[in-house]
């Protein structure tokens, strides 16, 4: 049953020892079956001596392996040259390993029989009879004590499937890891299950020469797990840490900036279009009030005329100026006629005519100076010398009718002498250069034609009735014309009139004296004038179209040049004047049709005002702002991972590094923000970077299976996936590091053969069990000559495998109670041992667990320790 035997519990193995010892050594059974029973333990002592030839004689044999290496092949020949070399150690422990084969060989085997026997009888007979029990039985114990083997456990006895257990996962993770990262080697001591592999293992670490290959193969181990950890790093990626850390932060960096840039301009162009939109809603919006506006202002300008006020000015100055010279014209032309006609004006009157005039300039306050006012200083001499009658076509002493009972003659002026001087007045007139001398000529020819008119009138003209009618009607059209262009100078607007006709005026003076330069009709005199006008112009359609137009105009447009006026000031303009102080003009000038179609503009105007106004608060309240480029996702990790002033190398990888081991949401969603943004050679880089750094102890610099895992734990699963992905032989092949280092740990460390003394403390001391430690035990106690008697006689068996029990039972259970039962066994097997000649006692055993075998100690070469944390 071997390994069968192994893998039952202590519970069981003590049942099946305590009825193996019964059937050996019971006084009640049959004597055939003590017999057979001493013949079997008996067994397991004679056959020490062929067991250790046998093992000897293995060792000799693949010495002997390298003598004919000639006619070997070049793979035989070196795999036999290894059994060469380990063929010394082998011979060297032929008695410990034909001891161990026997004395645990046939206890096992007999144990498996008697087992079986209570399943199947005939079958156990059989496996007893052909020796198969036995081979079986010490291919378990030579499994054991060899503790090294290739990768995985020993190939197990050929049983039923059952559950695959942690040194299966071993085995299992080493043959993954090996096809991945090379040969990864795991001592049997290590990948087994069994507890009594490891202990052999355990207790074999203890022996001279072959113990320190268990050490040897846990370095060589340790060794395999830290190539492997480099070889997977490799297969990420390459460079170290900080070097990875500084191309990720360039990376970073650059990609944030890039980032900011193109959201920076991609926000301006943003801007730029909904600055653009805004403005087009704002100007259409105030385009289409100004084109409700403008529609009415057409309809008003179609109703009523429109005519800028120089224009109008200039327009009528040249109507009044060609209809004065059209009166005046008609004027003289009929005091032709009259000249013509065969009439006298007495020379008593013509006499006068100058003191008259004299004193009418005296009365206006005018003061004539030959320098000031020369053409009137001049027309006054002309009046003189008419006083003087001193004038061409004088008749003095001419004949004029008598009234009926007269007979006296009196001289007079002939009415050609008259015209005569009328025309020379005109002329001097004419010469005159500025207003004073203009009016005060002008008040020459009025008084002139006063007296003349009062000539006719006081019966001092002589003549045909023809003439005299001649003479009226010169005079009815000299009055109308003095009349109608101001002439007579009765009021402002005569005066603004006749300045105009005789004057130098500009039109933009005609139109303020007309509409007015702010308020239109808002002076009287504007309405004066407007009657003068009209008069003078004997009410002209295109004089008054042309007035209409002009204070439309004033009224609805600012002067050309000038700042346009304000709608709300153009409609009160408008308002004033068709309704306050220019109502009169209004009235006089415009229907009321075109009043109403002027009072609909001026209510337009105040609406779209109120629209603008609508207009521009909505504007103020939606116009654009400069949209503020925040940190975009780059940029945000860029802060998060390299700070606002950024990060040595270092501090940058040992930053990504806590990342992955913090578990933390946020940090978690860092790490992957983080390496989302990484090409994939960067990804690979830093996860090679950081796993080259697995396993690396501070302390030592070395590798170390312990910090592996410690390590290897750290990361939290989120943060592996991300950094080494879910799946793939090399992330596989970190998980199988970690499981064959785990096992190292909880196995490996009792293996690990640390140095001298403290190695070979006895196996109660270490709390350790070995099933071939009773046999140290009993030399230890008793000296080897003894222990070779005691093992030798079939009588002292059943005591040995009684006390070999509770040595076991001790060491895997330590208690009161087996405690007691070791104590009672040991006495025992100590009276058997005194009668062999052996002087020890029940003490003797006792010490022999409790100290370390100094002996061996002596003996034992150092092999270095496992390193560690």
């Amino acid at each position: 049953m071997g390994d069968d035997f192994l893998k039952l519990s202590p519970e069981q193995q003590n049942e099946t020892v305590d009825e193996i010892a019964k059937s050996l050594s019971s006084s009640k059974s049959p004597a055939k079956d003590e017999k057979k029973s001493n013949a079997k333990l008996s067994d397991a002592v004679t056959d020490i001596p062929n067991e250790i030839s046998n093992a000897f004689n293995e060792g000799f044999a693949n010495l002997r392996g390298v003598s004919n290496r000639s006619q070997q092949g070049p793979i035989e020949g070196l795999l036999n040259t290894g059994k060469a070399v380990l063929s010394v150690p082998q011979m060297l422990l032929s008695p410990v390993t034909g001891a161990a084969r026997s004395l645990i060989g046939h206890p096992l085997a007999q144990a498996e029989t008697a087992v079986g026997g209570l399943i199947d009888p005939k079958v156990a007979a059989e496996r007893e009879a052909s020796g198969k029990a036995y081979a079986e039985a010490k291919h378990s114990v030579d499994t054991a004590m060899a503790a090294l083997a290739t990768r995985g456990a020993p190939a197990p006895v050929a049983t039923a499937p059952q559950i695959a257990g942690p040194g299966q996962e071993v085995v299992a993770a080493a043959d993954r890891l090996s096809s991945v990262a090379g040969p990864v080697n795991v001592p049997r001591a290590i990948a087994s299950d069994s507890m009594a592999v490891q202990r052999v293992g355990q207790g074999v670490r203890n022996i001279p020469v072959v113990g320190d290959a268990i050490p040897k193969a846990t370095l060589r181990l340790t060794d395999d797990l830290g190539n492997a950890v480099r070889t997977v790093a490799e297969e990420y990626g390459a460079g170290s840490g900080p070097n990875v850390a500084s191309r990720i932060s360039n990376r970073i960096a650059s990609e944030a900036e890039r980032e900011t840039s193109a959201a920076t301009h991609a926000a301006r162009l943003s801007d730029e279009a909904v600055q653009a939109d805004w403005q087009r809603a704002t100007d259409t919006a105030n385009r289409t009030i100004a084109a409700r506006e403008a529609k009415s202002l057409e309809s008003a300008r179609a109703a009523v005329g429109d005519m800028s006020p120089q224009d109008m000015g200039q327009t009528l100055i040249q109507r009044l100026r060609t209809g004065e010279q059209e009166a005046r014209a008609r004027k003289d032309q009929l005091y032709t006629a009259a000249g013509n006609s065969d009439a006298a004006i007495s020379a008593e009157s013509v006499g006068g005519v100058r003191s008259r005039v004299a004193q009418a300039l005296e009365d206006d306050g005018r003061v004539i100076d030959g320098v000031l006012t020369p053409a009137s200083s001049r027309m006054l001499d002309e009046l003189q010398r008419l006083s003087d009658l001193n004038i061409e076509n004088r008749a003095v002493g001419a004949r004029t009718p008598v009234p009926a009972g007269e007979t006296v003659t009196r001289p007079a002026v002939s009415i050609q002498g008259i015209e005569q001087t009328r025309k020379r007045l005109n002329a001097l007139a004419q010469a005159a250069t500025n207003d004073a001398d203009r009016a005060a000529a002008g008040r020459i020819i009025r008084e002139f034609d006063n007296w003349q008119s009062e000539a006719f009138d006081n019966s001092l003209f002589s003549g045909s009735d023809r003439a005299l009618s001649l003479f009226r009607q010169a005079r009815a059209a000299n009055t109308e014309w003095r009349q109608r262009f101001g002439f007579n100078a009765r009021d402002d607007a005569d005066r603004i009139v006749n300045r105009i006709v005789t004057g130098e005026v500009t039109p933009q003076e005609v139109s303020n004296w007309l509409v007015g330069a702010t308020q239109v009709g808002a002076k009287g005199v504007s309405s004066r004038l407007l009657t003068r006008i009209a008069e003078a112009t004997g009410g002209d359609a295109e004089a008054m179209q042309a007035i209409r137009g002009g204070v439309w105009n004033r009224l609805s447009q600012a002067t050309e040049g000038a700042t346009p006026k304000a709608p709300e000031r153009v409609a009160s303009g408008i308002n004033e004047f068709l309704n306050g102080s220019g109502r009169d003009v209004a009235n006089r000038l415009f229907k009321p049709e075109q009043q109403g179609i002027m009072r609909t503009y001026a209510d337009t105007l105040r609406q779209g005002q109120r629209a603008r106004e609508m207009v521009g608060e909505v504007a103020r309240n939606t116009r654009p702002t400069p949209t503020e480029v925040g940190p975009g996702p780059m940029q945000e990790l860029a802060n998060t991972v390299l700070g606002r002033g950024g990060k040595s190398d270092e501090a940058l990888f040992s930053a990504i590094d806590a990342y992955a081991k913090s578990g933390g949401r946020g940090d978690i969603q860092t790490l992957a923000k983080l390496v989302g943004n990484l090409p994939r050679q960067e990804r690979g880089d830093l996860a090679g970077s950081i796993i080259r750094n697995l396993g690396v102890s501070p302390r030592t610099g070395q590798f170390s299976p312990d910090v592996f895992a410690t390590q290897w734990k750290s990361y939290t699963p989120q943060a592996k996936s991300i950094l080494f992905g879910n799946a793939g032989p090399h992330r596989q092949a970190l998980d199988d590091i970690m499981t064959i280092s785990e096992r190292l740990k909880q196995v490996g460390q009792r293996l690990g053969n640390p140095s001298g003394t403290a190695q070979n403390a006895n196996f109660a001391g270490l709390g350790a069990g070995l099933v071939a430690a009773p046999l140290t035990t009993l030399a230890t106690a008793v000296g080897g000559a003894v222990a070779a008697r005691v093992l030798a006689s079939p009588a002292a068996a059943s005591s040995a495998a009684k006390w070999s029990k509770a040595y076991a039972s001790l060491l895997i259970r330590p208690s009161a109670h087996t405690i007691g039962a070791y104590q009672v066994m040991s006495r025992n097997l100590a009276n058997t041992a005194r009668s062999l000649g052996a002087n020890v006692s029940e003490a003797d055993f006792i010490r022999a667990i409790q100290a370390p075998n100094q002996g061996r100690t002596e003996d034992q070469n150092e092999v270095p320790r496992v390193p560690t944390q």
